[in-house]
């Protein structure tokens, strides 16, 4: 079911366009502010302030940086300029003035130099662009560009922002401007309340077939989301809660939180979800958690600590008792230090396989910065984990990890070298999940990017796996990856990138046949975009194409030589194009050709090929009142198989998906929301018969601001 919580977002498929829409409520006086907006997907609240307002500019997540207006009136919205954001798709929003007059065809968006308008929503009042892929870490530029009725260029909206790994604290500076005081207490929130029911037609199905590829059981649902911001004297507090339902089970899921923000304390109660970039890799992979994190930071440390439940991978519910604390110090400038200390327990059942467990894990991280162009990093973690087994007898295991790297830069090359080894028993289970044991091995990564239009990247890593044959077999992995790209970016011609990686991995087993299987896959993608030239009625169109393909050769010689071979060709076209702002239309074709060959003692030839059509189409009825989208997706399979017997058809699936949305704005801060959804999936392979289902969606929700 589509996420309510999109609100006044409305995604337009296939292109990972978000199009958010906000309108003025209708008689409010000239003399007033316009009610704030909600940027939903970075979670951030800002003010669009109007022409002759006296509300004081909004801070932006504690940044203390005020919105800034263009020469030509507009107000920058999000990200601020010179903000640092850790977030590498941030909403970006601009409001454009109010007069002169704006002509809705002559609006533009560029990113770092691209024209993304095709995919953006683009109203005579609003801009927002989400990026449909992570931006690199470093700076960017924005830049949106307009005429009046009239056709005369107007000063353009033109501002620089940073993503970053970790925002820095932003040090006091004397406003130049004297700004008004913010009220004292302030409170603010969203509330959404939806009823959904779900149809289920399985007259054609078997009773012995399982229903696991069905996406949801027939039910009746209530789906809540609750949230609020309260700001008091310099604090904050922040709470959320909504209910999901699982796939399938039906299950109902709960999150909330309480978070309370100052400018040293960050304080969450309730889910929150923790990362390898906050800890490290060694230490966690990334898993929602349900306890209690608190954060405080000074200009010299930052101590971080938890306490609670993490999720398990496998089932989703809460079992696992986990504690610990990070405490990051900053030596210098130029050197910065954090320790990790974790432990959890591992809940179990001592008749079964899964064992009580007690994990401790430290993890001491070093990065040292030389004259901004040479750095070194180093991280060692030890781990030791107690299983106690059925006869109440206990097995240790300890080990370790260490990664090490060395990184120059200097424009325009950038240059990074690193090793890294891991033991066979280390088996970080504090919290995620960790698959890189018994490995060591040395990488190095290429970056050169003489301009802002070409760009070259390579990576290369080399590395030997089950050292000491941990394995119920007695051999070692020699494995070497490759990866290089290289892209061209340029506004007169085709935007373009091409991709290649190579995989080769050699297994020596000590069985009296040397190169007992060797595996080697090639990958290489090639990219094409381009922005279509304006028309009279049609404007910022684009178009893009994809084409792609895998090799895989694997050669296994156990007393019986066996070769495996597959070769996959995928294509994907995608074109989306808008009507002044009235509408928007994309379309993606995908089509997929795979074709394996085992030879053995018999050959088998599979030739697999899929076709999938998308169209999405987006009506604005009433610009920011009667928002309609729908979209529909057919996806066509068939799978022949030959053999020595003859050839056979193992499967042809036919899909079909239909959407309907519709949003009506109430007033600004209140809207309906209706969706709707239509699956079916038909089986015509005989082997398949009775497995095919039609699935219905639907649901009804209402929000509102306070």
């Amino acid at each position: 079911m589509k996420n309510i919580l999109t609100g006044v977002i409305v995604a337009v498929l296939l292109m990972g366009t978000t199009c958010v829409f906000a309108e003025q409520t209708e008689g409010v006086s000239e003399q007033l502010s316009s009610p704030p907006l909600l940027l939903a997907s970075s979670g951030i609240k800002v003010a669009a302030t109007g022409e002759k307002t006296s509300a004081p500019p909004v801070s932006v997540a504690q940044a203390g940086i005020d919105i800034t207006k263009s020469a030509s009136g507009g107000n920058i919205l999000n990200p601020l300029p010179g903000e640092e954001t850790t977030d590498r798709q941030p909403m970006i929003g601009v409001k454009l003035p109010e007069t002169p007059a704006i002509k809705p065809e002559s609006i533009k968006i560029f990113l770092d130099g691209n024209d993304v308008t095709g995919e953006t929503q683009v109203s005579i009042e609003y801009i927002f662009y989400l990026p449909a892929t992570p931006l690199k870490y470093g700076v960017h530029n924005v830049r949106v560009t307009y005429n009046d009725v009239n056709d005369n260029p107007l000063p353009p909206v033109s501002w620089d922002f940073s993503v970053v790994m970790a925002v820095r604290e932003i040090p006091k500076v004397r406003p130049v401007r004297p700004v008004v005081k913010e009220p004292s207490v302030s409170t603010s929130g969203k509330m959404t309340i939806e009823i959904g029911d779900v149809y289920l037609n399985n007259a054609k199905r078997a009773n012995n077939w399982p229903s696991t590829d069905i996406k949801y059981k027939e039910s009746e649902r209530l789906l809540n989301i609750f949230d609020f911001t309260h700001k008091f004297y310099g604090n904050t507090i922040i709470g959320h809660f909504d209910r999901t339902i699982e796939e399938i089970t039906g299950r109902p899921n709960d999150r909330g939180y309480l978070n309370f923000i100052n400018t040293t304390h960050n304080i969450t109660l309730g889910d929150y979800t923790t990362s390898a970039d906050e800890y490290s890799e060694y230490s966690i992979s990334g898993v929602r958690m349900r306890g209690i994190k608190a954060m405080q930071q000074t200009p010299i440390f930052h101590i971080t600590s938890l306490f609670g439940r993490s999720q398990e991978p496998q089932d989703g519910r809460f079992k696992r008792t986990t504690y610990g604390a990070k405490l990051a110090y900053n030596l210098t400038n130029s050197f910065k230090t954090k320790l990790i200390l974790l432990r959890s327990r591992e809940e179990g059942i001592a008749s079964s396989s899964s064992l009580p467990a007690n994990d401790n894990l430290m993890s001491l991280v070093n990065n040292f910065t030389y004259n901004k162009r040479l750095s070194l990093f180093s991280e060692i973690a030890t781990d030791k984990r107690s299983v106690l087994n059925v006869n109440a007898a206990t097995i240790a295991g300890k080990d370790s990890a260490a990664k090490f790297y060395l990184n120059y830069k200097v424009n325009p090359i950038a240059l990074t070298v690193g090793r890294r080894s891991v033991g066979p028993n280390f088996n970080p289970t504090t919290l995620g999940t960790f698959i890189e044991k018994d490995r060591e091995g040395s990488y190095a990564s290429f970056t050169y990017a003489p301009s802002k239009i070409w760009t070259i990247t390579t990576f290369y890593d080399d590395y030997h796996n089950n050292l000491h044959h941990q394995r119920p077999y007695d051999y070692t992995d020699d494995t070497a990856n490759s990866i290089s790209s290289l892209t061209y970016r340029s506004t007169k011609i085709p935007n373009s990138s091409y991709r290649y990686s190579k995989l080769y991995t050699l297994t020596d087993a000590q069985t009296g046949f040397p190169g007992t299987t060797r595996n080697e896959s090639t990958s290489e993608n090639l990219t094409f975009s381009y922005n279509l030239p304006d028309l009279k009625t049609l404007v910022g169109s684009r178009f893009m194409m994809v084409l792609s393909r895998y090799d895989i050769d694997r050669f296994t010689n156990t007393g019986t030589a066996v070769l495996f071979s597959m070769r996959s060709d995928t294509s994907n076209y995608t074109i989306s194009t808008r009507y002044k702002s009235k509408a928007v239309f994309s379309y993606n074709n995908t089509h997929n050709d795979t074709i394996t060959d085992t030879v053995s003692a018999s050959t088998t030839l599979t030739e697999s090929e899929s076709t999938t059509d998308g169209y999405a189409l987006q009506l604005n009825v009433v610009p920011f009142k009667f928002i309609t989208n729908f979209d529909f997706r057919r996806s066509v399979r068939s799978t022949i198989t030959t053999t020595a017997a003859g050839s056979s058809l193992t499967g042809n699936t036919i899909e079909w998906s239909k959407g309907l949305t519709m949003v009506y704005y109430v007033t600004q801060k209140s809207k309906l929301n209706f969706s709707y959804i239509d699956f079916d999936r038909q089986y015509r392979a005989a082997i398949n018969a009775g497995r095919s289902y039609d699935e219905r969606l639907a649901s009804l929700s209402y929000s509102f601001e306070f």
